[in-house]
């Protein structure tokens, strides 16, 4: 009954499910004691014989860690012969995105590492705290040779008040991996180009701002007409909402896909330009990307 948010995956072998526990326990000074856990199938896809949960983070019980909302991909390691997990989750009191990356794995059982901070909401987003933050949730996923990424929808320091000098929109916000999550980075340059410090030095990938602009001058550069209350608005601005998803292909490029609102002066509209849109670029041109919808550049696409 303390169960919350599941996630699955599976190896070649076993299917794996993490989740996190509401334990209440705050000895440690966690406000709400969520604690990560994992069970997999003993004898295989078709056993239906799932171990007794499993500790994800070994070492929980030594700080005020509030493990929530996870996210887990697997890939297969062939130097070593056998398959890597990765798992990201939020944390209610610290803040920040936590990855646990696996060090060993045997018919199932896996042992992780100690966490890393992947994502440094603290110091460099907009910081949230236990009611709620302008920054989602992580994803991880992870090709098969495993290419990753692991990323949330936020805002950068500043941004609530029009004052980062990154960008001031709520973007895709991601770091890259080229062996397994064993290592994260983003890129050093321009942030014109969807490059953005971190306290950490690995830096940040995020979806550039001409992206978004070249999203809005097309299609939501009109006046809205309310018929109910009488009155118009000029739709200029966006808010990317809180309906997103984040995967690699199986070449490894980034895919977003996040709910976009068309903004007018005051308010927020579900227009029928407003829905899903689905943002990628080939990850060769992540550290300079060309021109916008084309094939060097991001490129975005309504969807739904």
């Amino acid at each position: 009954g303390q169960a919350r948010y599941p996630s699955a995956a599976g190896s070649a072998d076993q299917p794996l499910a993490i989740w996190n526990e509401y334990t209440g326990i705050t000895t440690f000074g966690s406000l709400y004691g969520g604690r990560p856990y994992y069970a997999y199938d003993e004898f295989g896809w078709d056993g239906g014989s799932f171990a007794y949960p499993i500790e994800g983070d070994l070492l929980w019980e030594t700080d005020a860690k509030d493990l929530w909302v996870g996210s887990t991909s697997v890939s297969y390691d062939d130097d070593l012969g056998m398959p890597v997990i990765n798992t990201v989750y939020n944390d209610w009191t610290r803040g920040d995105r936590w990855l646990f990356h696996s060090e060993a794995y045997e018919d199932g059982y896996v042992v992780f590492g100690t966490e890393q901070k992947v994502i440094d909401e603290v110091n460099d987003l907009v910081g949230g705290d236990d009611t709620g933050s302008f920054n989602t949730s992580p994803y991880v996923s992870c090709t098969p040779d495993g290419m990753c990424a692991v990323g949330v929808v936020g805002l950068f320091l500043g941004a609530d008040n029009d004052a980062s000098s990154i960008s001031n929109y709520h973007t895709g916000i991601f770091k890259m991996s080229d062996d397994h999550g064993a290592s994260w980075y983003g890129c050093d340059g321009d942030p014109d180009q969807g490059c953005a410090p971190s306290t950490d030095g690995d830096n940040y990938y995020f979806i550039p701002d001409a992206v978004w602009e070249d999203l809005v001058a097309t299609q939501f550069n009109y006046e809205y007409v309310d018929e109910c209350a009488g009155t118009t608005d000029l739709i200029n601005d966006f808010w990317s909402y809180y309906e997103d998803d984040f995967k690699v292909d199986a070449n490894g490029n980034p895919h977003w896909s996040i709910q976009v609102l068309g903004c007018g002066a005051e308010y927020c509209y579900y227009v029928p330009e407003s829905g899903i849109y689905h943002f990628t670029i080939d990850r060769e041109y992540l550290d300079n990307p060309g021109p916008v919808n084309t094939a060097t550049g991001w490129n975005w696409s309504f969807v739904i």
